[in-house]
Formats: C-alpha cells, sequence, structure tokens
C-alpha cells in the first residue's frame, strides 16, 4: 500500500483525486498497489498532517486557500514542499494550472515532478498517476528499508538503551539536546553494524559513496574531478583539514580509471557462465569440470582484481553511477602519485570546494587509510645472498 498526501483546494480537484483513487484500486491486480490517501485543503491543515502521519507520496497543488479563507494569489505549496523535503521519505509530484511557480530547490529539480492540471495527453491526473506508478518499485524498497530499520531500532532500544538509561542521563553536562544526539547515533551505527553482520559483510557499490558529498567544506575521502577530468581523493586527515593551522598543504591521491580492465574481467566471467550453461555434454563428462574450472578462475581473478590486485600501491575504489545515468571507474587510487596543493591559494579556497562530485562513506573511509598507512611504512630488507 502507497500513503498518499493530496495537497488540493479545489472541491473539483479533490472529488476527481477520489474517483481517480477509487478506479486505481478498484484495480489492484493490474496496477499492483493500493493507494490509501488524505487531502488537505490548506498549508495548514498539510503541515497537521504531515506531522501526524508518514507518507509515501505527495501530488500538491501550488496555489491554496489560506488559514483566513483568502483564495488570492500565494504559492503556499510550495511550502508544503520544503516541509515534505526535510521531513518525509516521499516522492513529491507539484500539480499546478501556472507550472512557472513551481519552485523546487535546486538540488530536487530532479527528484520532484511538475505536472499541469489539464486534459492534454501529459497532462492532468493520468499523467501524475502514470508518474506515481513508476515511482512504486522504488517507495516499495524505501517501505522495507524503513521497517527493518524500524525492527533494529526497537531492539537496540530493549536491550541496550532502556535497561542502560542512567548511564545516558547521569552525565552532568549532557544537556538533553546532546543526549538525543548521542542516542541517534548509537541507534544508527548499532543498526548498520547489524544489517551488515546479517548480510554477511556484503555491500552494494554505492554504498561506498555520498553522492553528492554530504558536507559543506572538503573532508578526507572527497572525490575530485579536475578541469582535465581526471579523478583524485583527498587523503589529508580530517584532524588536519579540520584546524587551518595544522598544515600549510593538502594531499590528492591519483585515482586510475581501470574500467577497461574491468569489463574485460566481467565478460570473461559471462562467457564462461555461457559456456557451463550450454555445454551440451552428457553428465559426467570431464569437459564439465574444466568449464567450471574457467568459471571459477574467472571469478578469482575478478576476487584479486578487487582487492588492489595484491599490491600496497593501490585501493581499488568500485563504480559509481552519476545522477545523470553515466557510471565512472572502478579505480585504483595510487599511493605512488600524491601531490600537494598549498591550502591558502584559491585553489583549495575556490576551485577545489567546486570539483569534488562524491565522498567515501564513513564505513569505507578507514580501509583507504589504512592501506595509505600501510603504503607509507614499509621499510624493506636488502635480499640475502649467500656466497658461494
Amino acid at each position: 500500500m502507497i500513503v498518499l498526501l493530496i495537497v488540493e483546494d479545489d472541491e473539483q480537484e479533490q472529488k476527481s483525486w477520489e474517483q481517480v483513487i477509487e478506479m486505481h484500486n478498484a484495480n489492484i491486480t493490474d496496477n499492483g498497489f493500493e493507494i490509501a490517501f488524505d487531502i488537505a485543503p490548506s498549508l495548514e491543515k498539510a503541515k497537521e498532517l504531515i506531522a501526524s502521519r508518514n507518507y509515501d507520496a505527495a501530488v500538491v497543488d501550488i496555489r491554496l486557500k489560506q488559514a483566513n479563507g483568502n483564495s488570492g494569489p500565494n504559492t503556499d505549496g510550495d511550502l508544503v514542499l520544503e516541509v515534505l523535503l526535510r521531513s518525509e521519505m516521499a516522492v513529491v509530484a507539484l500539480f499546478t494550472g501556472e507550472s512557472t511557480l513551481a519552485a523546487p530547490p535546486a538540488w530536487a529539480k530532479r527528484v520532484v515532478g511538475v505536472f499541469t492540471k489539464g486534459g492534454g495527453e501529459n497532462e492532468g491526473t493520468p499523467a501524475v498517476m502514470k508518474w506515481l506508478r513508476a515511482q512504486a518499485p522504488m517507495i516499495r524498497q524505501v517501505k522495507a528499508a524503513q521497517q527493518t530499520i524500524k525492527r533494529e531500532m526497537a531492539k537496540v532500544f530493549y536491550h541496550s538503551i532502556w535497561p542502560r538509561w542512567n548511564n545516558w542521563t547521569q552525565n552532568p553536562g549532557a544537556t538533553e539536546d546532546f543526549i538525543s544526539t548521542a542516542i541517534t547515533r548509537h541507534i544508527t551505527s548499532h543498526v548498520y553494524a547489524v544489517l551488515l553482520a546479517e548480510s554477511q559483510q556484503g555491500v552494494h557499490p554505492e554504498e561506498w559513496y555520498f553522492v553528492p558529498p554530504l558536507q559543506d567544506k572538503i573532508n578526507t575521502g572527497d572525490l575530485i574531478r579536475k578541469a582535465d577530468g581526471s579523478i583524485e581523493i583527498i587523503i589529508t586527515p580530517r584532524c588536519d583539514l579540520q584546524r587551518n593551522d595544522k598544515n600549510e598543504t593538502i594531499q590528492l591521491a591519483t585515482c586510475k580509471d581501470v574500467s577497461a580492465e574491468w569489463k574485460k574481467r566481467c565478460e570473461k566471467i559471462t562467457t564462461a557462465k555461457l559456456a557451463l550453461q550450454n555445454h551440451g555434454l552428457p553428465a559426467g563428462d570431464k569437459g564439465i569440470k574444466k568449464l567450471e574450472e574457467s568459471l571459477a578462475d574467472a571469478n578469482e581473478a575478478l576476487r584479486r582484481f578487487t582487492q588492489h590486485s595484491n599490491s600496497t600501491v593501490f585501493h581499488f575504489l568500485p563504480q559509481m553511477k552519476m545522477l545523470d545515468g553515466t557510471e565512472i571507474g572502478p579505480f585504483y587510487v595510487q599511493f605512488d602519485k600524491i601531490r600537494s596543493i598549498v591550502r591558502t591559494t584559491d585553489d583549495v579556497k575556490v576551485i577545489l570546494p567546486t570539483q569534488r562530485f562524491a565522498s567515501l562513506t564513513p564505513e569505507f573511509l578507514p580501509s583507504l587509510v589504512e592501506r595509505l598507512g600501510s603504503f607509507f611504512s614499509r621499510i624493506g630488507t636488502p635480499d640475502y645472498s649467500h656466497p658461494d
């Protein structure tokens, strides 16, 4: 089921939505999901409903009647959008007769749908419903994730936080805001650790990166795209970046694009799988074992590749997909190709922040730093040779 908020003040439009949703729910088998909905005719009612219920999707008109009954020109729907974007994991469609009034934030323009009221082929409620059905797979996955997170939050509450509540409150200097923030961090770290263990440490490539970076200022693990298109990663320790007087320079390591080698190894796996599936050999034939060994070798070759090719010089970073759908990488961070730039220059103050396009997440940053330390801590010993 998808829980939908409709923010619309026109009674005829409200009735139209009721009819459209009733028709949708009458054919759940074909449509794939049921819709439960609330209607808010004003900004105030929308805020009230958002505060009291979790929504998966919202359709928002721009001009709304105000609390004093005034229906004059306004853009209250944009204010509803602001509330939704900062409080709900919901897909949002702006639905208005004046599309020029739709003003989603710049960062949200790619994900907020804008639809025009009317009877054209690509207008009106049919267009919005088509868009909503297209978002349904993502909504289902997000709802499943929320349920899993809620389950794990309940576990840590009953097994750890509640029994140890006094330990959270006995610190004389701990304010309520500090305690709530600390509990939030504790719960989220617990949830991640448990879910990672349940998946036997297997992760999705998207988990490696924040795209775009979450923080406004440069940080360790930020990926930089230079003017010539080459990629670098900031490896300066976080503690040094926090203090302007700590050191004079910032260090960046080259990220070598190894997509050609990656694709070659993936293709070998695909070829080996197809050969094994379509061999046509009788059961027990020795040729089958050779095909199985060939597939195992191809998988092992790819595994070694993701394990930095057994080299201390490289650190593997998986492929990432950008917001426009393009794929970049995977990369080998090259610890033998590091440059330093003076942090007081325009390169750091102006250019570098604009070149950031992604950053490693906290779970995968320590591995980069650890391998960097291992690279520089190598001493080596002379080769032993015995005289004849």
